[in-house]
């Protein structure tokens, strides 16, 4: 595997061995290792599209669709543009002392993918005001730790995703705010 086109600070990998190893308990493995399992695609964005089919208001149905065109998007970004580009190995085939809790992929890890994902349709929810926002971004943000918990990612990894899908959310709220009719205020 190539090595990476941007240098990265050595404290990135140091945190990731603390993190990754020394913070650990077996009550958290159980569940994050159960998170991790459960966040897998065919269980989470099934139901995400399902929701917007059930969901009966026309608004909340344009924001999740919105929502998860964001994601989409940024999941393009992020795989097919940003990870080739960049050439950053994950910590397992980086040589790092790993503890992995699932199974790892053999492929670039800069920037976390999940952690884009979750923030470009977090964003797109927060800029909307739902009332589901703020679940949204705690699954997020632990999504983002579980993926260094597990081994997947180092912790730059992780945050540039958050940047990255929080970038690409408000870009398409922007732009999908032009179809989306603005939420009513109310009164006073």
């Amino acid at each position: 595997m190539k090595t990476s086109l941007v240098p990265f600070p050595a404290w990135d990998d140091s945190l990731f061995v603390r993190m990754n190893g020394a913070w650990h308990t077996p009550p958290a493995d159980v569940v994050i290792t159960a998170f991790m399992n459960a966040s897998a695609t065919r269980w989470v964005l099934a139901p995400l599209f399902l929701a917007i089919f059930l969901v009966p208001r026309g608004r909340a149905r344009l924001v999740a669709a919105v929502g998860l065109l964001a994601l989409g998007l940024c999941d393009l970004v992020v795989d097919q543009g940003l990870k080739p580009w960049i050439h950053r190995p994950r910590p397992l085939d980086a040589g790092l002392p790993i503890r992995a809790l699932v199974d790892l992929r053999h492929s670039f890890g800069f920037p976390s993918a999940h952690a884009a994902n979750s923030a470009a349709f977090a964003t797109v929810l927060g800029l909307d005001g739902s009332r589901i926002a703020p679940a949204a971004i705690g699954l997020s943000a632990l999504l983002g730790y579980s993926r260094i918990y597990v081994g997947a990612h180092r912790p730059l990894d992780v945050l540039f995703g958050w940047i990255t899908g929080t970038l690409v959310g408000f870009a398409v709220a922007r732009l999908a705010g032009r179809w989306v009719p603005a939420r009513p205020v109310k009164p006073a």
